[in-house]
């Protein structure tokens, strides 16, 4: 049942996404996604249904082991995640909800990996990784 939820969720993402180009709105949301995607030869839909999934499109969601926050700016989801590397805990952050794995294995700075299009640009190298 999940799988067809996450199917449906993510038909209904490309529907919307192709909807507002061919009207031709200027979607904020497809423009931090799209760019980046095509360069990595993903498809932008895949790459809005992950983040879909994974973040509910909230630029600084921070999930500390299991448990998601919804801080209010950019420097308030750093200080959270800072806090929750420094003892030593299990996070993801951002859009596309980056490990923190890859943030230590690739050192790098939370502030640059919580700015919305350098996240989905990590998330979809780690996809094509």
């Amino acid at each position: 049942m999940g799988g067809a939820r996450i199917w449906a969720s993510s038909l209904l993402v490309l529907v919307l996404v192709a909807a507002s180009l061919v009207l031709g709105e200027r979607n904020v949301l497809a423009d931090v996604f799209t760019g980046p995607a095509r360069l990595l030869g993903i498809h932008p839909g895949l790459a809005l249904a992950i983040a879909k999934v994974e973040s509910g499109w909230y630029p600084w969601c921070v999930n500390i082991e299991g448990r998601d926050y919804r801080p209010k700016s950019l420097a308030e989801a750093a200080r959270l995640a800072r806090r929750a590397l420094a003892l030593g805990k299990s996070l993801d952050v951002g859009l596309m909800q980056i490990n923190s794995y890859w943030l230590r294995k690739w050192r790098l700075p939370l502030e640059r990996v919580l700015e919305p299009r350098v996240n989905v640009v990590l998330g979809l190298t780690i996809l094509k990784y």
